[in-house]
């Protein structure tokens, strides 16, 4: 299982892919739900791989759309790495692209 982020209580795992496990989780302060993805060990070992994705992460952070996710926080250790998210409801993408229920 994913490790433990400070400051939230996880719920359910909500899957797991080549690059890490995404936990929905609750803030321990407000409530909120939300989304964490943990960066799979041997991904957030990588210093390459992290200083992109903490870019990539930084770029998600400044868009502000309704089809977004908004990222609420980047968290850092030595050895792990995990992104905070608004959790959205609903199928996840993979059963939308596998069943081709989607408007090109």
């Amino acid at each position: 299982m994913a490790r433990q982020v400070p400051g939230y209580d996880p719920v359910a795992r909500l899957g797991r892919g080549s690059t890490g496990t995404v936990m929905s989780a609750r803030d321990a302060a407000t409530g909120t739900a939300v989304a964490i993805k943990h960066l799979s060990s041997d991904i957030a070992e990588s210093f390459e791989f992290r200083d992109r994705y903490r870019a990539d992460v930084a770029v998600l952070d400044r868009i502000e759309h309704p089809n977004v996710v908004q990222v609420y926080e980047f968290i850092e250790e030595a050895d792990s790495a995990a992104v905070v998210t608004e959790l959205v409801e609903g199928v996840s993408l993979r059963s939308v692209l596998d069943t081709g229920a989607y408007v090109s």
